[in-house]
């Protein structure tokens, strides 16, 4: 009896547990962030205090610049990323009506294909027959992007505030620890906390080098709209197992608008630069 009630509290505990975990999922992954943040901005911040400046002066300096260079690609790439985006889903439209048009006249494959799809017109298929429903739909797009922003800021005020207190919580916590298992522990909170920062900066100065060679190259190539495939480039490599696949379809939308052979091209370009 007292063996089945133990197995009983186990198993409630653990589901407690659980359920507390899920509902505060969204906490503990700012959280997270928040330290892979602080340890990706931990060398650079030692980098100012070995240069004697003190450390609220090198936290301002280095979150300062760090921010300054993310100020500056969103200034850089919001504005051709939203003329891209326009030009490709128009372009897209009038594609999608002559296909429509067409192909019912083509061969079998074309006439099959036609049959299929779902309306001449593209944009109704979209729900914009239905104004109502499209002024939901960006106002939905607008609050969860603006949720997202501000996750963001919490994010970096947390990662200030781990940075600026670090020694204080490590002491906190490895003092709860017994006293043999601390030195044990600090090394390893050190080697986590490293290894971390060094991945996420590593994955950041990626992805802006895959933009700048993505954007450079779609350029040369004369992609009508270079910059919608660079950044989803960028973006998607940090995607885990489909990352690629969905760059590679990004790009082919967005290459298809100038010609089949520039989409080809440049989609061989797009998995070239991820994979090197």
């Amino acid at each position: 009896m007292r063996r089945l009630a133990l197995l009983a509290f186990v198993a409630m505990a653990t589901l407690t547990a659980a359920f507390t975990f899920w509902e505060l999922s969204q906490a503990v992954v700012v959280l997270l962030l928040s330290l892979a943040v602080a340890g990706a901005f931990a060398p650079i911040v030692d980098f100012w205090i070995a240069r004697r400046v003190p450390r609220p002066l090198a936290l301002a300096l280095s979150y300062g610049l760090g921010l300054l260079v993310v100020a500056l690609l969103l200034y850089t790439m919001t504005g051709p990323f939203l003329c891209d985006l326009q030009g490709t889903t128009d372009e897209l439209a009038v594609a999608y009506r002559q296909v429509k048009v067409q192909w019912p006249d083509g061969n079998y494959v074309q006439q099959t294909v036609a049959s299929r799809l779902p309306t001449a017109d593209l944009a109704g298929a979209l729900g914009a027959s239905n104004p109502s429903g499209v002024a939901q739909g960006l106002l939905g797009i607008a609050l969860h992007a603006l949720g997202t922003f501000g996750e963001l800021v919490v994010v970096v005020i947390l990662s200030i505030f781990w940075s600026a207190n670090s020694q204080g919580f490590e002491r906190l916590w490895l003092s709860l620890l017994p006293v043999d298992q601390r030195a044990y522990a600090r090394e390893a909170w050190e080697a986590i906390k490293s290894g971390v920062g060094e991945q996420v900066r590593n994955d950041l100065v990626q992805s802006l080098l895959a933009i700048v060679l993505l954007l450079g190259g779609f350029h040369a190539m004369g992609l009508a709209h270079p910059t919608l495939p660079a950044a989803a480039g960028g973006i998607f490599r940090l995607v885990p197992i489909v990352g690629m696949i969905l760059a590679v379809v990004a790009t082919v939308l967005a290459g298809i608008t100038t010609g089949p052979l520039l989409a080809a091209l440049a989609a061989i370009y797009m998995v070239a630069v991820l994979v090197l």
